[in-house]
């Protein structure tokens, strides 16, 4: 599952039932999407070449 961040805070909401108790683990993941993934292409890729 996926939980967005926001100023580096997590929120959950955990439903849980009377007694019950959950461990939650966060595991932060680096975004390595290369810059030019918004659609521009590959850098050096001139205008006249897309």
């Amino acid at each position: 599952m996926r939980v967005p961040v926001a100023d580096g805070r997590a929120d959950l909401d955990p439903r849980l039932d009377r007694h019950e108790v959950t461990l939650v683990g966060l595991t932060p993941v680096v975004d390595r999407t290369p810059p030019w993934r918004d659609g521009g292409g590959p850098p050096g890729l001139g205008e006249e070449s897309r």
